[in-house]
């Protein structure tokens, strides 16, 4: 490393910056699919920066709506290899009764910052735009260039990492999402959405024998589904990680049509659907699963003829792959010298049952680690996503862009053959 450009850099993280725009993100909901209003503000904002910002279209099915992903680019001199920072926009949902408003940046207890994507992703995603600005306020041109995408529907298995992945590429990646500082989600594993289409039969609740109450068939494969151990896929790929494969009943609905009308409840619906999510081990895949809920449904059809279900994936959500990063990769012992600068320690490695775009970028060619800070919640402390109150330290956020930053000089001024 050159110490004095290191230094230089070091020295323009900016505390204030990094805080107020970590604000600003929070108060724009953005929920999955509902992320075009923060990507507009993003571009708009980095532009102001002096970056070059493409605004990426990303509607990737007639099911989605308009979104976009917001890339921006510290151009090198050539020569080096180029380098991905990689955080997504969407957030999950606001769930229970938070203390502050879910949207309200404020900040409590002197260093905690509340809000609604504080844990999943804005303040990795605020540290690597500090990181990428501290660069270039320092005046240092790299050789290689940096990649700044900020990615729609991350959630939805990465629908905006692929496309970004249709028009850039780099040598290396880095996500920024929540690892306390260590190398984060590896493993992690892969994550399938299957649903299964329940088809009825209507009638008004006075002839009641003349329908096929397909909420009645719903519950009955719900029943069904809970007690599935998945015994085919376990035997065909033992699992390496733990119980595997895993799934969780997300959601259900019925109704009348296909859109599941349920304004008139006399009217019995003949329409209902079912929607789970998945995760494998190594080797477990789609079409194991597939078999052992089909098996399930088969097996009910054969005892009740009036079951007439579907099988298939949920079109709004893409596949994720299993993800696994060797310690020994060059872009973490990259991390792990600048983690050791800033934090004073050996980085530490933590798994993880969630999943990450680093498996999307990895199997593009492009090895990615995860790495970034955390944060909480007042009433959970040991849970981040899907619960109230949640918060980050923001006295963490300048030591995450100072190790991002250490990273990036690092690895776009080391010539490609060199890695």
């Amino acid at each position: 490393m050159n110490n004095i450009a290191d230094e230089r850099v070091l020295n323009e993280v900016n505390r204030d910056r990094v805080v107020t725009l970590l604000q600003e993100m929070v108060r724009i909901k953005s929920y999955t699919d509902e992320e075009l209003e923060l990507a507009e503000f993003m571009a708009d904002w980095l532009r102001k920066q002096g970056l070059e910002v493409n605004l990426q279209e990303c509607t990737p099915t007639k099911y989605h709506k308009k979104s976009a992903n917001v890339i921006a680019i510290l151009k090198g001199t050539g020569g080096g290899q180029n380098l991905i920072l990689n955080g997504h926009l969407d957030t999950d949902p606001a769930c229970g009764d938070w203390t502050y408003d879910p949207w309200d940046p404020v900040i409590f207890d002197g260093n905690k910052l509340n809000g609604l994507g504080t844990t999943n992703m804005k303040t990795g995603d605020a540290a690597m735009v500090e990181a990428v600005l501290a660069i270039k306020d320092a005046g240092i041109r790299l050789k290689g260039d940096i990649l700044l995408t900020l990615v729609c529907r991350e959630l939805q298995g990465g629908w905006g990492t692929h496309r970004v992945l249709e028009e850039y590429t780099a040598d290396f990646g880095i996500v920024t999402e929540r690892t306390f500082f260590k190398i984060g989600f590896n493993p992690s594993m892969a994550i399938i959405h299957p649903q299964i289409q329940i088809y009825g039969k209507t009638a008004h609740v006075h002839e009641p024998q003349k329908a096929i109450c397909a909420t009645t068939k719903m519950g009955e494969v719900i029943t069904a589904l809970s007690r599935l151990d998945f015994p085919y896929t376990r035997e065909a790929a033992p699992p390496e990680h733990g119980n595997y494969p895993v799934m969780a009943i997300g959601a259900a609905r019925s109704g009348v049509g296909e859109n599941f009308y349920d304004g008139r409840p006399a009217t019995i619906g003949d329409r209902a659907v079912i929607k789970m999510d998945v995760r494998l081990d190594r080797n477990q895949t789609e079409e194991m699963v597939y078999k052992d809920i089909q098996d399930v449904l088969d097996r009910m059809s054969s005892e009740d003829p009036q079951l007439k279900t579907k099988l298939e994936p949920m079109p709004t959500y893409i596949n994720r792959p299993f993800y696994e990063l060797p310690m020994d990769s060059y872009i973490i012992h990259v991390i792990n010298r600048a983690h050791q600068r800033i934090i004073g320690e050996e980085v530490g490695r933590l798994p993880s049952t969630g999943g990450t775009d680093a498996a999307v970028l990895t199997e593009a060619g492009i090895p990615t680690a995860v790495y970034g800070y955390g944060g909480g919640s007042l009433k959970y402390p040991d849970m981040f996503v899907d619960v109230p109150d949640l918060y980050t330290n923001i006295d963490e956020l300048p030591n995450l862009a100072k190790v991002l930053a250490l990273s990036c000089l690092e690895t776009c001024n080391t010539p490609k053959k060199q890695a």
